[in-house]
């Protein structure tokens, strides 16, 4: 997955949805079941690829598999057939998380998730560990733990009865047959952009604005990780302001702002046109953080933003209450250019 990709955000609500989804797909023996698009770009090794969209998902059935893992193993220490069960985890493990090298031992793993949940997957989940103090976990952290305990729960319940066969025999039908997504590959971020305002599905444009952060958090890091780290907490900053469902529109208002009239789907292009350094990308997050105080304030004629101009807040709450959005690139580049009097 990209280093800077969101975190891990799934709830129980979505683990319940995607276990009730198996076990309706385990009553309908010949059915199977759509889990969506997986948005891929080819690396240069060809067997391997990183996830564009559909890192949820996939970070998910990657810990429901440990689970079963995990469930194997315990009836193996038990004594429910322990050479089988460990032979089972065995395979289960090399086929789908990850299996050790000849040559070093050293177990490389099939998923790598991004900067701030790898080291707690890789470590934690993977090793099927328990981590020293739930409390310190980070937030992503202690979702990626609540749906390892999830999911061990739900498996221990439902599976109570079976060996290990059944189980393993169900998590395989499930993963390898049952369960199917349409792939796109796609060459670059380019092409992985165009793919996104083409579909134009629920939520894919969350994982546009998330290919935008990605493009230019790699050139500032190639500045040092202390340049990277400022500029990830003002993105931080501008998500917070903004909202992240609002992100691709503020996105596309700043530029319009800024630059000749650019559409949605030519955004991305725009901004590699116009950010090809890591000194562009640096100053671009910082205006856009100084421009995501105006832009949150353009949709709440209550915000304190408007007390330093006089009258405004009327004329925002007339703009709020018709819905209309084509006047924001102006504000904001009158919010830029003029002093508090004038704008």
């Amino acid at each position: 997955m990209p280093s800077f990709q969101r975190d891990y955000s799934w709830k129980e609500e979505h683990w319940e949805d995607l276990w009730l989804d198996l076990q309706d797909l385990t009553a309908k023996r010949s059915s199977q079941h759509y889990m969506g698009s997986l948005v891929l770009m080819q690396n240069e090794n060809p067997e391997e690829y990183t996830i564009i969209d559909g890192q949820q998902r996939i970070a998910t059935l990657s810990i429901l598999i440990l689970c079963v893992i995990f469930r194997l193993r315990e009836l193996a220490d038990s004594g429910v057939e322990p050479e089988s069960n460990r032979e089972r985890a065995a395979l289960l493990r090399g086929s789908f998380i990850g299996a050790k090298q000849p040559g070093s031992l050293v177990e490389a793993s099939k998923l790598t998730l991004n900067r701030n949940d790898d080291d707690f997957y890789q470590g934690t989940l993977v090793q099927l560990e328990k981590p020293a103090s739930e409390r310190s976990l980070g937030d992503s952290e202690k979702q990626l733990w609540g749906a390892f305990k999830y999911f061990t729960k739900r498996i221990a319940e439902e599976f109570s009865d079976y060996s290990g066969q059944k189980l393993a025999e169900w998590i395989d039908a499930l993963v390898s047959v049952r369960l199917l997504f349409i792939q796109v590959v796609v060459e670059d971020d380019m092409g992985a952009y165009t793919v996104f305002e083409t579909l134009n599905a629920r939520g894919l444009e969350l994982t546009a604005s998330d290919l935008i952060k990605n493009y230019l958090m790699s050139l500032v890091s190639k500045k040092g990780k202390g340049d990277l780290e400022h500029v990830l907490k003002r993105w931080q900053r501008v998500t917070g302001q903004i909202g992240v469902r609002r992100l691709p529109e503020f996105l596309r208002h700043y530029f319009n702002s800024l630059y000749p009239f650019v559409r949605q789907e030519r955004l991305f292009r725009r901004i590699r046109e116009q950010v090809a350094f890591a000194e562009n990308a640096m100053d671009l997050v910082r205006d856009l953080e100084r421009a995501s105080v105006c832009y949150r304030a353009l949709g709440d004629a209550e915000d304190e933003f408007w007390l330093d101009f006089p009258g405004a807040a009327e004329q925002v709450r007339a703009l709020v209450l018709f819905g209309v959005s084509q006047y924001k690139p102006l504000a904001l580049a009158a919010f830029r250019k003029l002093s508090g009097d004038e704008a």
